[in-house]
């Protein structure tokens, strides 16, 4: 699956679609898939909920949040900490190469 569309929103989220309709299933892929690129990322943790399913990660000494939510097939990157938000710029930048 590839990403369709990315957008940084004001809220200090990255907003991704991707091509095709995903399920549960498939979410250990496609983040596995996010996070390669952007290099150096290291999963920290990963929480799985009713119908969402979030890696908490860290990328260039900033932790993020990849978070998935099948129902409304949603999936967004948020910064664990406001300070860190010009780090999503850069997130934005790799991922819509």
């Amino acid at each position: 699956m590839e990403i369709n569309n990315i957008t940084l929103l004001e809220n200090n989220t990255l907003s991704l679609t991707l091509s095709d309709f995903w399920q549960h299933d498939d979410v250990d892929d496609v983040a596995q898939s996010i996070l390669n690129r952007l290099n150096n990322s290291r999963v920290i943790e990963k929480v799985l909920g009713a119908d969402r399913q979030y890696f908490r990660f860290e990328w260039h000494q900033a932790l993020l949040h990849l978070e998935f939510e099948w129902y409304g097939q949603s999936i967004w990157i948020e910064c664990e900490l406001e300070n860190e938000v010009a780090i999503l710029s850069r997130c934005f930048d790799l991922l819509k190469k």
